[in-house]
C-alpha cells in the first residue's frame, strides 16, 4: 500500500526512512519495525527475590545491554519544526523510528539540505525580485523628478510666467539685456530757464538799461510782445507721442515745472519818452518776462542720483519693462562667409511695464521680437533685428 509524507503529502519510497521530497524522517510500517531481543531477567541486589540460578544443562546466557531509550524530543523536520510523523499512530502509541545509519542517514541529510536549499533559493529569488522592484521605483522617481524639473525649466524659458529678472538661457538673457528693453522708460526734460530767471529776480523789478525792451533774457519770453504765452519747455516720454501743449500742462499740473513771471521797469526809457525824442509812441518803459523752471522737488523721482542738478536737463525713469513670457523661440545654425556655422536665436515675448512714479500708469502688455547671432570673434550675442511695441500709457495728476 502506498504511503505519503505527513509533512509535504507526497508519496514515500518503499523502505526509505525519510521523505525524498522534503527530507522529513518517517516511521516505517509496523512490519518493517525491527525490535531488539527481549531483555533477559536481571538480578537486582536490592530485591528480596533470589537471584536466578543456572539452568541445568544450559549454557550461560550472554549479556545483553538494556536498550537505549529514545531521545527526549522528537527529530526535527527540514522546516525547523518537530515532525508530525512521530505523533501519528494507532491508539497506544507507536514504536519510535530506529536511528538511521550509513547511506540512509546520508540520504536523509541530503534530502534536508536539498529542501533547505530550495527554501533558500525561494528566499533569494524573493529578495532579488524585491531589489529589482525597489530599483525600478527609484529609477521611476528620478525620471519623474527630471520631468518636473524640465517642465519647470520650460515654464521659465519658452513658456515663462516668471516676472522678476527671469533670465533663462544665455541667449534669452542676452535678448532681455538689450538696452531698448532693459533701460527704463524715461520722461525727458530739456534744460530750463533757471539761470535767466535768477538774473531777472536779481533786478528787483527795475533795470537801468537804456534800451530795456531790446534786452534779451532768452529763453525767458517777453509776455507783452504779443505772444502772451510762456515758452514752455521741451519735454517728452520716450516711445510715446504727446502733443507738446498737453504734456506741458500735465507737467505744470503736477508741479514738475513752474512758470515764474518777472515785471521789470526801465526808468531811462521813461525819461527818453518824456523828451519826445522817439516820437509820441516811444519805447515801453516796462515789460513782463515769463520763465519756465523745473521744481527742485522733482529730485525725489531721481532715486539713482537724487543730488542731480534738475535745471540742466534730466531724465526721470517712469516705467520698467518686465518679461511676462516667451511666446516663441527658435535656435539654429546658419553658415556665414568667413565665420563658418554661426548660432542664431530668434524669439518673440510679451512683457508688461511697471510704473516707477505715481504720475503714469500702463495697461495691457507689450510685445517684442528679436533675432541675434553669437559672434564667433568675441563670443557675444549681437542683435540683428529688434522690434518692440510698448503698451499704452496714461498720464495722471499727482502733484509734488
Amino acid at each position: 500500500m502506498a504511503r505519503f509524507c505527513g509533512n509535504c503529502g507526497k508519496p514515500l519510497q518503499v523502505g526509505w526512512g525519510f521523505c525524498g521530497h522534503c527530507g522529513t524522517g518517517v516511521v516505517p510500517p509496523r512490519a518493517e519495525i525491527i525490535t531488539a531481543p527481549a531483555p533477559q531477567p536481571r538480578y537486582d541486589p536490592g530485591s528480596s527475590a533470589a537471584p536466578p540460578g543456572p539452568v541445568a544443562g544450559a549454557a550461560p546466557a550472554p549479556f545483553i545491554p538494556p536498550p537505549v531509550p529514545p531521545p527526549a524530543t522528537p527529530p526535527f523536520s527540514a522546516s525547523g519544526s518537530p515532525s508530525n510523523n512521530y505523533a501519528i499512530g494507532p491508539p497506544g502509541g507507536m514504536p519510535a523510528s530506529p536511528p538511521l545509519w550509513g547511506s540512509q542517514q546520508m540520504l536523509a541529510h541530503a534530502g534536508r539540505f536539498t529542501a533547505a536549499m530550495r527554501r533558500s533559493s525561494r528566499g533569494i529569488i524573493v529578495f532579488a525580485v524585491a531589489a529589482v522592484v525597489v530599483a525600478a521605483v527609484a529609477i521611476l522617481a528620478i525620471a519623474v523628478v527630471d520631468v518636473v524639473r524640465n517642465y519647470q525649466s520650460n515654464a521659465t524659458s519658452d513658456n515663462h510666467e516668471s516676472v522678476s529678472n527671469p533670465f533663462g538661457s544665455a541667449d534669452e538673457a542676452a535678448a532681455l539685456s538689450n538696452p531698448p528693453f532693459a533701460n527704463p522708460i524715461v520722461l525727458h526734460i530739456d534744460p530750463d530757464d533757471f539761470s535767466q530767471a535768477q538774473r531777472l529776480k536779481s533786478l528787483n523789478g527795475v533795470s537801468d538799461s537804456e534800451f530795456g525792451v531790446l534786452t534779451a533774457f532768452s529763453p525767458c519770453v517777453n509776455l507783452e510782445d504779443g505772444s502772451g504765452n510762456h515758452s514752455g519747455i521741451n519735454a517728452y516720454i520716450a516711445g510715446y507721442n504727446f502733443d507738446p501743449g498737453i504734456l506741458a500742462t500735465w507737467l505744470s499740473n503736477n508741479r514738475i515745472i513752474q512758470y515764474e513771471n518777472y515785471h521789470i521797469r526801465y526808468p531811462r526809457e521813461e525819461a527818453q519818452n518824456a523828451t519826445g525824442l522817439y516820437g509820441s509812441d516811444g519805447f515801453r518803459t516796462a515789460t513782463t518776462y515769463g520763465c519756465t523752471v523745473v521744481n527742485d522737488s522733482v529730485g525725489k523721482y531721481l532715486s539713482s542720483s537724487p543730488g542731480e542738478n534738475v535745471h540742466n536737463g534730466l531724465d526721470i525713469p517712469v516705467g520698467r519693462r518686465i518679461l511676462t513670457k516667451w511666446t516663441f523661440s527658435n535656435r539654429y545654425e546658419t553658415p556665414v562667409p568667413g565665420r563658418g556655422n554661426v548660432k542664431v536665436f530668434a524669439g518673440t515675448f510679451s512683457y508688461r511695464i511697471d510704473p516707477l512714479v505715481p504720475i503714469v500708469s500702463f495697461s495691457g502688455e507689450g510685445t517684442a521680437t528679436v533675432k541675434m547671432f553669437l559672434n564667433p570673434d568675441d563670443g557675444q550675442w549681437t542683435i540683428d533685428k529688434w522690434e518692440e511695441h510698448d503698451p499704452s500709457i496714461t498720464i495722471l495728476t499727482n502733484p509734488l
